[in-house]
């Protein structure tokens, strides 16, 4: 995607979810089986290439709607009959949903306003969901980048000093100084490319060290990419011969 169409994206999340009407979200509006216009899939799907949170449960969003019964049965989450969540964030699907909205309001609020070590302090949802949340309402001040061993990657890539006692907003804003004058988007693409690269040096590293240790390089890589190449563009492998 061209970074003018990503730009266009940011804005039509901004026109779909803006910030002052966060409070007013509905537990429908947030989570549905719609699959089209949901706080949730925006976050997810719709605006994938603004930086993917694919993958992992979808207790990521603290509280969502299911069209089967979960399987999961521990005390660490709790159900009703249309909707799962995180125990942790109430006994009824409204007090969870409650919890988590007032999450995404402060996220938000202070996303726009650069107040970066405030959001570190919210643990409602998962941290790849807080940060992508915290980017959609940022003013594009932050890399659409989330995972952080992803952005620990890139710290490296570009010499940080240090990675020791570096909190998720630390790494932020230690990238967003590499990005100059750049348009942030066109810098996000440089920025998969690197995080490709690095990628497939680890896995020639590891495919190296097995041909000596297991005996089967391909096999290795075969391994590799049947788990890899389900999920985003970094992590395809060369085709090897």
């Amino acid at each position: 995607m061209e970074a003018k169409d990503r730009e266009q994206l940011y804005n039509d999340f901004q026109k779909a979810f803006p910030l002052e009407k966060l409070k007013d979200m509905t537990l429908e509006q947030y989570t549905n089986l719609n699959r089209e216009d949901s706080f949730c899939y925006w976050l997810e799907s719709k605006t994938s290439e603004l930086g993917s949170i694919w993958g992992g449960a979808a207790y990521k969003f603290g509280i969502f709607k299911f069209d089967k019964f979960p399987k999961q049965d521990n005390g660490k989450y709790t159900h009703d009959d249309n909707y799962s969540w995180s125990s942790r964030l109430g006994s009824t699907s409204e007090e969870a949903f409650n919890n988590v909205k007032n999450a995404i309001v402060k996220i938000a609020e202070h996303a726009s306003n650069a107040q970066w070590n405030e959001i570190e302090k919210i643990n409602e949802l998962w941290p790849v969901t807080t940060w992508k949340i915290a980017f959609l309402y940022s003013n594009m001040s932050l890399v659409p980048i989330y995972k952080r061993d992803m952005l620990d990657t890139l710290a490296r890539y570009f010499k940080i000093n240090t990675l020791k006692g570096k909190k998720t907003s630390d790494i932020q804003q230690f990238l967003m100084k590499q990005k100059g004058d750049k348009n942030l988007f066109v810098f996000y693409g440089e920025l998969l490319s690197i995080l490709e690269a690095e990628n497939k040096k680890k896995i020639w590293h590891y495919a190296d060290y097995c041909s000596g240790n297991c005996g089967s390089r391909y096999a290795l890589l075969w391994a590799l990419h049947s788990v890899c190449s389900r999920n985003t563009r970094i992590f395809r492998l060369p085709a090897y011969n």
